[in-house]
């Protein structure tokens, strides 16, 4: 890991960082504050930003993981923490337990079930976001949504297999991140899916989009970014 001391916060789970670029949280989604938008920050933009600026102003330690589409450094962010003795701790977990940021899957690593755990217990605790998730919650919204709904059929077009949730959903995934005896099994279940879902005018009609992008995303069955619920 490399330390920094100059530090901007950008938003709750992005970072400009004097010596290093711009740096985005991995395996973590605030809310967005929506700055090339016209419309209000999200719920909790606002909270989880300050969270982050009194955080950081010690400095960080990161740990480079890689880049994503926009060029911008993904890393786990450590901070110092007075109430664990002035230990590092990952920033990107303190956020999710305190209810100011979505689990989500970027990349693999050692750090992916501790995210889960905290997110599973401010979920029950219903903290932050998880205090009004119906603003997420199967949301006829582009950006990011969390799904909740029966696969009602599957289809299939090229290399992708359509997991179709109702006339204006449906969960676009590459034949290659998914399984046959998914597939065979996967009609009829109820799933929790989360991503960044883009409104689209296609043959289908216009529908809101979303793609998984990781193994973890369709794994059915397990607790992760595509959540089976029954």
């Amino acid at each position: 890991m490399s330390k920094f001391s100059d530090v901007y916060v950008v938003d709750g789970d992005t970072l400009d960082v004097e010596g290093l670029g711009r740096v985005r949280l991995l395996n973590i989604n605030t809310p967005e504050m929506n700055f090339k938008t016209s419309r209000a920050p999200e719920p909790f933009a606002i909270k989880a930003a300050e969270f982050v600026k009194k955080k950081v102003s010690a400095g960080v330690a990161i740990e480079h993981v890689g880049r994503d589409r926009y060029k911008r450094v993904l890393a786990n962010v450590w901070v110092r923490e007075a109430s664990a003795h002035n230990n590092w701790v990952l920033l990107d977990q303190m956020l999710v337990v305190n209810g100011l940021a979505f689990q989500i899957f970027e990349s693999p690593g050692p750090y992916v079930q501790c995210l889960m755990k905290a997110e599973e217990k401010a979920r029950k605790q219903g903290l932050g976001v998880w205090s009004q998730p119906d603003y997420w919650l199967n949301s006829a919204k582009s950006g990011f949504v969390i799904w909740r709904a029966p696969v009602a059929d599957v289809e299939y077009s090229g290399s992708m297999v359509w997991l179709v949730l109702d006339e204006s959903r449906r969960l676009g995934v590459r034949k290659a991140l998914i399984s046959s005896d998914d597939l065979m099994s996967v009609k009829g279940k109820s799933l929790e899916s989360r991503g960044w879902a883009v409104r689209k005018r296609s043959s289908f009609g216009a529908q809101f989009l979303l793609y998984p992008k990781t193994k973890q995303g369709v794994n059915f069955g397990e607790k992760n970014s595509s959540r089976t619920l029954d």
